[in-house]
């Protein structure tokens, strides 16, 4: 079923990654394992060295509490990790100044819970920051650029609200260390360069005023400098082969250490010990206790950087993993609790045997994990070095090639490798790839090395197969890419041709050339071996006689990686990305990278974004790995701002996260639409709040249901379940399983003489971090329906913010059982903190079904789901005020960390504006609650229209509220639109004497849309076609038989509503009674 929500991927990150998933979740990414992965910087205040923060590559930031035993990811806004481009406030862990990749330098003064842009920067130029430990208030920021412009130097005296710049001697345009130190906060000293064409000319240089002038000192061959932060006249320097040292501000320079080895140097300073210094270098740890008159070696080491914390405490990062010593760096331990996102991930190997839930990946620094919960947790496993390669078909069954081309198995997880195979010791590189079908047959990859050519040496290939686990080997044409599901000696390999044999590559037939003659990723539909898909830069492709001929499909984009759900194989995953040539103010040309992982449900035919959870990074680097599993499972290597394995189960149910019987005051109706190709068998499943099925005398529960091709069902509960459901007060929750392709639902609550109801959208999308922004000024009257649709339960933490984004009271934790529903009330959670100028966020363990329940249901009733997307445009598509007969409030909710400007105009049907433009500055995590209706001015009569609601940057979400001010005739609410859309779908509608459908129509763009409107019947029957036209910016709000006048006098208790355009338009249905009993609406669902 495809996603109904097609707006660009943006998740609510006010509290990522605070708990770490344990297992895959469904329809949502979770993971990230194994914990680890290198560290860039780490940065940290003297005055709290508990404290620490590290950027890794890709620019995503953790922070640690406890001095580096565990961390927690708290932004991915693409910091810079080169060099120096985030510092800590000596004096003040919370305050950080940071440099962003794509907007700027920020600073937060609330350890990274939100940020506020300082200023923003040229996309081509390169900064690094520095404070001074004694003098807080200073900030220094170098500003350099790739085109060669002298460096800048930019300095704040007042913490970042003002700024001065300053010059360096003519000719500078690199700087490789800038250091300040002191009490005396105009000393400073700068190792920079002079960038020649042929050459490279370091200076050391000195200022006594605060970078006015400039004094050249002596330099010696180095490219690093460290102050001392007792005395500043004591500078540190390294290059490759020594450590120098000045004792008089640079002045002169003498050797304090020699290396070995040519190697990095890295020198750090201990805040807490004067004189004590460490340096890593050749591999090893060194330190001087007497500011480098004498070394010792602590201990053999090789860290790309580290930290010194004091007190013995030190921080660092191999290639693979942060470390901690808490002994002066004399023995080490892994501190990567929590580090997830950032493992580079080489191979995935799912198994399909067993209860399909064990995982093993290689990491590309060659290290091997297992994990049995779908790569919730993770188990290294040792090996005899090389690469390592699992079986698929049958767990613990690993095969590895050393160094010396020595081939092992092991059988037991690598407790014992056996070895079978010794390859040629003059190879240049041999790698392994097991057949997924049977473990004994194994095909190896031969690198030779050869002289001559135009580079001097070359290597080409040769392969060997075995059909008996590696003990014997024979020659093999080709390297198989796909494999027959049950005929072992046939499968198929990619060149610049797609090729196939029937011998185990002793022959090779070559196939129709593929068109463009490019290789790329070759899959084979488990199910029918004569369908295969070939993915390419060219997009993917697919043959459905054996590869003879090939047609594309619907994903046009570069194709990296995909795969067929081998338990249902129409279903496909496929990642792509696609680049655009883009201009930056300056003239310059770049590209920008958009990842996504794409969905089909129809053989690739149509493709849906199916990346929730996911954080990409803005390149196509590391490659990723897409690899579907067991029981519908799939794991995506890389699919982190770094690395990191995530998985996800694929489930096409569609989630009703409230149902109840009307012993409870509530009714529930049921309907979704059938547009598929080929009619469907649904189940249909409802559960208690403990997670059983409910179950009683004269209740068939699951139900099914048989729905043909363009067919709406439309049921009560009581009618699905049986008369019995509603004998018992009963609430919980529901899903319908088994459906294919295309469907759209929704469903219904009210009470059960109809003097409330509302409804809303439903779908198979699940959330692990949202807000719900609606809270009635009666708490208890605000109920939430947390739906936990995994086989595991759920720990959820929520959490009540004001208007300025700070938490009120204490969080609230609850657990939701597997395959149950929360169901409590705001009073009941927070007492009376909660008002309608807070809100609720929820940060889950794992994705659920989330939807908040306004207002008595015995007087009147709104749902609304949760929120966890956001966008720099929204729309109110409803907003009336006037005649005191009719109310409407919106809140809008600050998804993001930093503090913005939100502009709002009030918009009529016919695109004037009302009154004036709103400005409003929201908090980073924010709300503004908007219930004045003299907002837009007085007025006497009724005014009706739409809000356009824009902000300067930061990404919103929210709802608007409307009914009589009284709150007790009816009332409605409507999430705040993000996505336009040419295709919509209503799945129920309503038409008689006593009740009416309602549809308005909005037009934001600027260009006429031209909308067709369609009415089918319950059994799939056009009943009415019309047309509408939409001028740019006006909304039209009608009923539907006033759309559609041949409707009038037809009684419809049941049908859908079809809405196409050639423009994109937003749309949302009212269904109501006409005495204003109720009024519900719901936003159309997309659909292509």
């Amino acid at each position: 079923m495809r996603s109904r929500f097609q707006s660009a991927r943006t998740v609510l990150i006010l509290a990522i990654a605070a708990i770490l998933p344990l297992f895959a979740g469904v329809n949502y990414w979770t993971g990230g394992g194994p914990e680890g992965g290198e560290v860039g910087l780490f940065a940290f205040a003297p005055a709290a060295p508990s404290i620490v923060y590290a950027v890794v590559p890709g620019g995503v930031l953790f922070k640690s509490t406890d001095a580096g035993s565990s961390w927690r990811m708290i932004s991915h806004e693409g910091f810079r990790h080169l060099g120096q481009p985030l510092v800590v406030a000596p004096n003040d862990p919370s305050t950080v100044y940071a440099v962003s990749s794509t907007r700027g330098l920020l600073k937060t003064t609330d350890g990274g819970t939100t940020w506020r842009l300082l200023f923003p920067f040229r996309r081509t130029a390169r900064y690094g920051l520095a404070t001074n430990p004694n003098r807080p208030e200073y900030v220094y920021v170098v500003e350099g650029d790739l085109d060669g412009r002298p460096l800048s130097l930019l300095i704040s005296t007042d913490a970042g609200t003002s700024w001065d710049r300053k010059s360096f001697p003519t000719g500078v345009n690199g700087l490789e260390a800038l250091s300040v130190t002191g009490s005396n906060p105009q000393v400073i000293y700068a190792l920079a360069a002079r960038l020649l064409s042929d050459s490279t000319q370091r200076l050391f240089l000195r200022s006594t005023d605060g970078g006015s002038t400039w004094v050249q000192g002596t330099l010696p061959p180095i490219s690093m400098i460290e102050v001392d932060r007792a005395d500043n006249r004591i500078i540190y320097g390294a290059h490759s082969r020594e450590i120098w040292r000045s004792t008089n501000g640079g002045d002169t320079w003498a050797v304090s250490l020699d290396l070995p080895s040519i190697s990095g140097v890295l020198i750090r300073i201990d805040p807490g010990k004067p004189g004590r210094v460490y340096a890593t270098a050749a591999n090893a740890l060194y330190r001087t206790e007497n500011s480098g008159v004498t070394w010792e070696l602590v201990k053999p080491i090789e860290l790309r950087t580290f930290m010194v914390l004091g007190n013995g405490i030190l921080l660092g990062s191999t290639n693979t993993r942060v470390v901690k010593s808490v002994d002066g760096g004399s023995s080490w331990s892994d501190s990567v609790a929590g580090m997830a996102g950032v493992n580079v991930i080489d191979k995935v190997f799912p198994v399909f045997a067993g209860d399909g839930k064990i995982v093993y990946t290689y990491t590309s620094w060659s290290e091997f994990f297992k994990s049995t919960d779908r790569g919730g947790s993770w188990t290294e496993i040792k090996t005899p070095s090389g690469k390592v390669r699992a079986a698929q078909s049958r767990p613990g069954v690993l095969y590895t090639v050393n160094q010396s081309f020595t081939f092992y198995r092991s059988d037991d997880d690598g407790a014992n490798w056996t070895q079978l195979y010794q390859f040629d010791s003059g190879l240049e590189d041999v790698d392994v790839l097991v057949s997924p079908y049977n473990e004994n047959r194994i095909y190896a990859t031969l690198t030779h090395r050869f002289v001559g050519g135009p580079w001097g040496f070359g290597t080409y290939d040769t392969y060997l197969a075995s059909t008996d686990g590696g003990k014997t080997w024979t020659e093999a044409k080709g390297l198989p890419a796909a494999f027959h599901p049950t005929i072992p000696d046939t499968w198929w390999t990619v060149t610049n041709h797609v090729l196939k044999t029937t011998d185990n590559g002793a022959t090779l037939q070559q196939l129709t050339a593929f068109p463009d003659s490019v290789g790329g990723v070759l899959r084979v539909n488990p199910q029918n071996p004569g369908v295969l898909y070939l993915g390419s830069s060219k997009g993917l492709h697919r043959s459905t006689n054996g590869g003879s001929d090939w047609q594309p499909t619907g994903l046009q984009n570069y194709a990296w990686t995909f795969d067929l759900d081998p338990e249902k194989p129409s279903r496909l995953l496929a990642f792509t990305s696609k680049s655009t040539d883009l201009v930056d103010p300056d003239g310059n040309h770049y590209l920008q990278t958009e990842n996504a992982v794409l969905k089909s449900e129809d053989h690739g035919d149509t493709w849906s974004p199916f990346d929730e959870g996911l954080l990409f990074s803005s390149s196509s680097w590391p490659p990723p790995v897409l690899a579907f599993g067991k029981g519908h499972s799939a794991y995506l290597a890389n699919g982190g701002p770094r690395g990191g394995l995530y998985s996800i189960v694929v489930d096409d149910s569609l989630f009703y996260p409230q149902v109840t019987s009307a012993a409870t005051g509530l009714f529930t109706g049921l309907a979704f639409v059938n547009l598929n190709g080929s009619s469907v068998q649904a189940s249909v499943q409802a559960r208690s709040q403990d997670g059983s099925v409910i179950q009683m005398a004269g209740m068939t529960n699951p139900a099914t249901v048989t729905v043909s091709s363009g067919y709406q069902w439309v049921s009560l509960a009581a009618t699905t379940f049986g008369s019995a459901f509603e004998k018992e007060p009963v609430e919980g929750w529901a899903r319908i399983s088994g459906l294919q392709g295309e469907t759209t639902s929704f469903f219904s609550m009210g009470c059960p003489d109809l003097d409330s109801l509302d409804t809303a959208d439903v779908g198979s999308r699940t959330m692990m971090s949202f807000v719900f922004p609606e809270i009635t000024a009666k708490a208890s009257d605000t109920r939430l329906r947390i739906a936990n649709p995994n086989d595991s339960p759920v720990e959820i933490t929520l959490t009540l913010l004001g208007a300025d984004g700070k938490p009120l009271g204490q969080p609230a934790s609850r657990t939701i059982a597997a395959s149950g529903v929360l169901i409590e009330s705001l009073s009941e959670m927070f007492g009376s903190l909660p008002t309608p100028e807070t809100y609720v966020r929820v940060q889950g363990g794992l994705p659920v079904v989330p939807l908040e329940q306004i207002g008595d249901a015995h007087v009147s009733i709104a749902a609304l789901h949760g929120q966890d997307r956001g966008t720099t445009r929204l729309y109110s598509p409803q907003y009336a005020v006037g005649e005191g007969d009719v109310m409407s409030e919106v809140s809008i909710i600050n998804l993001d960390r930093s503090e913005g400007q939100v502009e709002v105009r009030f918009v009529g049907d016919d695109g004037a504006q009302f009154g004036t433009t709103k400005m409003f500055t929201i908090s980073g995590g924010g709300k503004i609650h908007l219930a004045d209706e003299t907002l837009f001015g007085p007025s006497t009569s009724l005014r009706n229209g739409y809000l356009d609601i824009k902000s300067d940057g930061i990404r919103l979400a929210g709802s608007v509220v409307f009914g009589d001010p009284s709150g007790k005739l009816f009332r409605s609410v409507l999430p705040l639109v993000q996505a336009s859309s040419k295709s919509l779908v209503y799945s129920h509608l309503v038409s008689s004497q006593d009740f009416f459908t309602g549809l308005a129509l909005l037009n934001a763009g600027q260009a006429t849309a031209n909308v067709r409107l369609e009415v089918f019947s319950r059994q799939g029957q056009s009943l009415a076609v019309g047309q509408v036209i939409l001028p740019p910016g006006s909304r039209r709000s009608q009923l539907l038989t006033e759309y559609l006048p041949g409707l009038k006098g037809i009684r419809l208790d049941s049908g859908y509503i079809r809405l196409t355009s050639d423009e994109p338009i937003h749309s949302f249905a009212l269904f109501g009674a006409f005495d204003l009993r109720f009024l519900a609406a719901v936003p159309g669902q997309t659909y292509e």
